[in-house]
Formats: C-alpha cells, structure tokens, sequence
C-alpha cells in the first residue's frame, strides 16, 4: 500500500472522492478554516494555504469553497483548485436576508445533535436540527447530555415519537450513563460531527472520547445559558482514527430549503397523505387528518405550527436560492458573451 492509499485510508476518503481524484497532483482533507485560511492534512503533512486565484474568480456562491471535512485537490503550490463531491454535508442558511448556505461540516458519518436536560432543553430547537440533518446523508443520533439533571425517559418517548426512527442516547460524565453506548458509535475510521447550544457538553464528550481535556470546557453561567467556549469548526483525529469535527454553539438554526422533513416530521407528512384534499393547509379545511390527529390528541398543535413556521421558510429559502443562481447564470452568460 502506498503512502497515498494509506493517507487516503487513515483519513476516511470514500469512493465518490477517490473516483474524482484522477491521481494528479496532491488531495488533502481540511482541518480548519478560518478568513480564508485552510489548515489541510495530506500525506505529507499538515500544510496551510488558500484557494487558488482562478478557484475563488470562478465560484458561484459561498458553498463552493471548501469547508471543514472536504476533501480538496491541491496543485504544486499547495493551493487548492478543486473540492472533491461530498458524500454528506450538513448546512444551515446563513443569518439575515442573504440565500447564500454555511456549510458546517462535511463528509460525516456520524452527527451527534446534542440537548442538555436542564432549561436548554426545546423540541422546537430539536425538529430544527433534525430538519437540517435529514438531507445531510450522515447517521443521525440524538444525545440527551447531563442525563444526571432529570430522568431522560420523558424526554426519550418524546423524541421517539416524533418518528424518524432516530437513536437516542441519555449520557451523563457525571454518573457514566450511556457513555458506553455513545462510544459504540464513534468507530475508527467515521468522521462524527457534534451540534448543539452552547454549554450542552459537546466538548465535553469529545475530550470522554479523548481520555484528556484536549476541547476547553465552558460549562454554564448562571441563567443555564452557555458559554462559547468553541469558536471555530476543527477536525481533529483521535488515536484509534476516529475523527471528530466540533463546533461551535448555534443561536439561530435558519433552512436552506433542502431540508428533510419527512425525517423530522415524518409523522405529520404521512398524515397529511391522507387529508381529503390534496392542497389541504391543515388549517380548517375539512376532513384534515392532521387536524384529526391534532382532535385525538395522537398530535401536539405545536408541532404542525413548528412544521408549517418551517415548511413556509424552506419556501422562502428555496425561492431565495432559485433566484440567485439565475441571476449568476445570467451574470456568466454575460461575461462569456463579452470574451
């Protein structure tokens, strides 16, 4: 095996990138990214470096450029010409009017979505995050930290009927709950990317599954909000090869309008099939199922305004980005006309 495979191997590479690799040049994963800056792994090193000039004239959008967990092409310089197809990517939009998408990280195996049982603790919150990662193409699994603070089987049975068929894990450093089960998922060889408020325990699992204090823990302030204590997304590898992607706490989880909310609200979709019209708003209509649903009590009201606050803003999003890419399309058109 050559030093190349091995690299390839030790740093998770999967075959949608190793068929675009055509063998020319340098590859290398990105570590960090920070104001265009890009620490990048290769096999013969850590190296930092930037996109190349021709890379960043011709990107259309945000999204093009590399992030966390990409696999990139890199010329003789080191600079980087190409980000290969990601076999997962997990985005939210940016805040404000922009359409353009952060990428929070990419090429996950694994994403650990992270709610602490004490005031931090929202099922609102929690279908956003799950709306987010249904289009994600990673392994979703929901870990309810500081599991010592309140019995976690309420808040299991809640997210379990929620559908999806998400695993849930309480885990507690505390008192050692399900630290065990939450190890079993972080294999050699995943990436496995931790989201969640500030002050949740992500850095904390991280340096369990460490054996150090290798990620500065934060803990609470007094109004049990967080501190931010993560300020940047990192991939890091652990001895045994697992690899972990931290980041830092979201205030604001805003759609892209690619969202998976037959994951997230799998429940209310499948529901909404079978609503006499097939326009239906859930609103008044008659013979809604949803409403039945809501009427039985087999449904919280909550969660279908959760739904259609989300469904109404992946529209938005999605119109938003539609728009954009005609408008840079026109903008291309225009500029090869001219040439």
């Amino acid at each position: 095996m050559t030093t190349e495979m091995k690299f390839e191997k030790k740093w998770g590479m999967k075959p949608i990138q190793l068929q675009a690799w055509r063998e020319e040049g340098a590859v290398g994963r990105v570590l960090l990214s920070s104001h265009g800056i890009y620490s990048v792994a290769t096999a013969e090193g850590i190296v930092k470096t930037k996109v190349k000039g021709k890379f960043e004239y011709e990107a259309r959008s945000a999204e093009v450029f590399p992030a966390v967990g990409d696999w990139c092409k890199l010329d003789e310089g080191n600079r980087i010409v190409e980000v290969l197809p990601r076999s997962s990517m997990l985005a939210r939009k940016v805040a404000g009017l922009k359409s353009d998408l952060q990428i929070i990280a990419s090429n996950i195996d694994v994403l650990f979505i992270c709610m602490s049982l004490n005031h931090d603790y929202n099922l609102r919150r929690l279908e956003r995050y799950l709306a987010i990662a249904g289009e994600s193409g990673a392994e979703v699994v929901v870990l309810l930290t500081k599991a010592d603070l309140s019995p976690p089987e309420e808040y299991i049975t809640e997210i379990k009927n929620l559908g999806g068929g998400y695993e849930v894990i309480p885990v507690s450093l505390v008192s050692g709950l399900g630290l065990e089960d939450f190890k079993n998922w972080a294999i050699p060889g995943n990436t496995c990317a931790f989201v969640g408020s500030s002050g949740v325990g992500k850095s904390s699992l991280m340096n369990a599954l460490m054996g150090e204090e290798h990620f500065e823990v934060g803990g609470l302030r007094n109004d049990d909000k967080g501190r931010h204590t993560t300020t940047f997304r990192e991939l890091q590898m652990l001895d045994d090869g697992v690899m972990l992607i931290d980041t830092p706490g979201m205030r604001e989880i805003q759609l892209t309008g690619d969202e998976g909310f037959s994951d997230a609200f799998g429940d209310i979709e499948e529901l909404a099939e079978n609503c006499k019209f097939r326009d239906c708003s859930h609103t008044n209509e008659p013979g809604c199922a949803v409403w039945a649903a809501i009427d039985e009590g087999d449904i919280d009201y909550d969660r279908l305004k959760s739904w259609n606050k989300m469904k109404s803003e992946a529209r938005i999003a999605a119109s938003r980005q539609r728009q954009k890419e005609k408008a840079a399309e026109k903008r291309a058109r225009r500029y090869n006309s001219k040439r």
